[in-house]
């Protein structure tokens, strides 16, 4: 995921942590009336429900970021100083959010190379499951053979297509950025190299699949909601309902030789 993703605690984002942790941390280890609470406490009135999706959301915010662990008696003793001071604190105020960024960027990075590495591993390994390998990089494998022309980068493609990530959950499709299961989108809007790769080999009313490095290619990273998945494989389905020709582009013009 290109470098917008590491500096993901904006000032915004850390107000709403700020009060996410206050609600969901409380909930997750101290009752209203001083008691400790159960992981498996049940949803049975409004504030149950309320302090229940308090934590999801909380819970869900950390994971996006890619933080899957966190020390919960540090952060008891910071709710409850928080709730109780104004000043004294362990960290000063005024670094808490630099503090804070600083370790999500730290964990980040630490996580980058190793799942690069292991998206390389994937992607290579698709190579003996019926996938052939692309100048880019990226694999594609074919499902159904079309006999109409093959796409050029001005052309404008009617097609169907789902993206997903390496586990198979949806990220984007044609239906959601479209008015019904197909969109008409020329082919330079996309800005996906692999794409257009792949549409120079297959013709118009094929099927294809087309797995790829998603954070090479910032038109994928948008529709990334986990920082991991951001640097895994994602796996592009597509079938091409129609190649719309597009204007020839314009010849170079002749420049005159001096003599």
């Amino acid at each position: 995921m290109p470098q917008a993703q590491i500096n993901l605690v904006s000032k915004t984002e850390n107000r709403i942590m700020k009060k996410l942790s206050i609600i969901a941390i409380a909930v997750l280890v101290v009752s209203s009336c001083g008691k400790r609470v159960s992981e498996s406490a049940d949803v049975k009135t409004g504030l149950d429900s309320f302090s229940y999706v308090q934590g999801v959301m909380f819970g869900t915010f950390l994971k996006g970021q890619g933080i899957t662990e966190v020390n919960f008696s540090a952060i008891y003793r910071g709710l409850q100083e928080g709730l109780k001071k104004d000043s004294g604190f362990l960290v000063d105020q005024a670094a808490m959010n630099t503090v804070a960024q600083a370790y999500v960027q730290g964990e980040q990075q630490r996580k980058i190379a190793p799942l690069r590495k292991a998206t390389t591993e994937y992607l290579n390994s698709l190579g003996g499951k019926g996938y052939k390998k692309l100048p880019s990089g990226a694999y594609y494998k074919l499902l159904q053979t079309g006999s109409g022309a093959n796409a050029r980068p001005q052309d404008t493609l009617d097609m169907v297509f789902t993206i997903a990530n390496q586990e198979g959950k949806k990220m984007v499709s044609s239906q959601e950025m479209g008015q019904g299961p197909s969109i008409k989108m020329p082919l330079s809007i996309f800005q996906l190299q692999p794409l257009n790769e792949a549409l120079e080999i297959i013709p118009e009313g094929s099927s294809f699949e087309l797995a790829m490095a998603t954070d090479l290619y910032p038109v994928l990273s948008r529709f990334v909601k986990q920082f991991d998945d951001g640097y895994k494989a994602c796996i592009g389905t597509f079938k091409i309902l129609k190649v719309i020709p597009g204007p020839a582009p314009a010849a170079n013009p002749v420049v005159p030789q001096m003599k």
